[in-house]
């Protein structure tokens, strides 16, 4: 079948007239053949509805992109906020017969019990109260077993 059979002129045919051959020169500049014929309009269309459908695709794209983003940071904002944590930590007031856990104990022992800063009881309660850090386990049982073997030693043996 040739194309004047099928009534589609929208092949390109070098037989036709030499008009459109110039026509054709014109927009090959541009990279595009133009096409003769009644589906010219169909074309068009088909193209438009193309670009739309780019075209949104392209602003769902850019809009999921921007809500996608790290959000930005003031720094001045940053700066200004205070932290409100408090460093002071709990300990147990080192004292006989006072149970009392307090954030501040050298407060404690001035206010409370009316210790003079300077005193050296003072100074004694205070390292008293640091915190010690805890051995390991081992350790802590070949002292218990030190321990209870000394005892053993110095205990004076019972009358039978």
């Amino acid at each position: 079948m040739s194309c004047e059979e099928d009534g589609d002129e929208s092949e390109y045919n070098p037989d036709q007239d030499e008009e459109s051959s110039s026509d054709e020169s014109s927009d090959k500049s541009s990279g595009h053949e133009m096409v003769r014929g009644d589906s010219d309009e169909e074309i068009v269309e088909e193209e438009s509805a193309n670009t739309n459908v780019n075209k949104s695709d392209q602003s769902k794209k850019k809009a999921a992109a921007a809500g996608n983003r790290k959000g930005k940071t003031n720094a001045d904002e940053h700066g200004q906020k205070r932290c409100n944590k408090d460093y002071h930590k709990k300990r147990c007031c080192p004292m006989v017969g006072c149970s009392a856990v307090v954030k501040r104990l050298p407060a404690h022992l001035q206010t409370v019990h009316g210790f003079s800063p300077k005193s050296s009881k003072y100074k004694a309660l205070l390292s008293k109260a640091l915190p010690q850090p805890k051995r390991p386990y081992s350790v802590q049982m070949i002292e218990k077993r030190a321990a209870a073997i000394k005892r053993i030693e110095t205990e004076p043996p019972m009358p039978d």
